[in-house]
């Protein structure tokens, strides 16, 4: 099961360095943009997870007033990429802390 977590972390690590990023006050927010899909799935920095908790992303869910940080993020993401059009529908949890923003552009 370490062996699992410590592969997980790692390739976090790699992936977050791979994808467009948003900094926030209270964190930094790495996007994958599935283009034409009418979503984004938004992932923390590693400091993110840590500060999430492995109950709270897993277990008992990511609590509304950090999923509201998410919704911002996704805002400045999508003001700053030429998407200020784009509504966000709705903020979901979709794998422990990594969420789902549905969109309506």
């Amino acid at each position: 099961m370490k062996y699992r977590a410590a592969v997980v972390l790692c390739m976090a690590v790699w992936l977050s360095a791979c994808f467009p990023t948003v900094k926030m006050p209270d964190d930094t927010y790495s996007f994958l943009d599935i283009s034409g899909s009418n979503r984004l799935l938004v992932q923390p920095s590693i400091a993110g997870v840590v500060r999430l908790g492995p109950t709270q992303g897993v277990g008992t869910g990511i609590p509304p007033s950090i999923l509201d940080g998410y919704r911002a993020a996704a805002r400045r993401y999508l003001d700053t990429h030429g998407r200020k059009h784009c509504q966000i529908v709705s903020v979901r949890q979709h794998f422990a802390s990594e969420v789902e923003v549905l969109l309506k552009c």
